[in-house]
């Protein structure tokens, strides 16, 4: 099993909470969760497009994620530079 694409299930800042019900494997599974959640990643991300605010809008959040998909879109060779560069150019508009 890639527990890598159920890292969406892992809150943010979460501990691993047992009760009598886990089992080994249930435990083993959450533990990797939470080593392995990407959110970590997007972090710094986020806290540098946030520029000290405290939190993020709907309209900023819809914003960082449709320039994460363009960069997405352009690394994986989806979209020409020029097409790339007119989606971040509209999205600044």
């Amino acid at each position: 099993m890639n527990l890598g694409s159920l890292n969406h299930f892992s809150p943010k800042n979460t501990k691993i909470k047992t009760n009598k019900n886990m089992n080994y494997k249930t435990l083993e599974i959450a533990a990797e969760l939470q080593k392995n959640d990407w959110l970590n990643y997007l972090k710094p991300i986020i806290a540098d497009f946030k520029d000290g605010e405290d939190k993020m809008g709907e309209e900023d959040i819809k914003w960082l994620v449709n320039i994460i998909k363009a960069k997405i879109r352009f690394n994986e060779g989806l979209i020409t530079e020029l097409d790339y560069l007119i989606i971040l150019n509209d999205l600044h508009d």
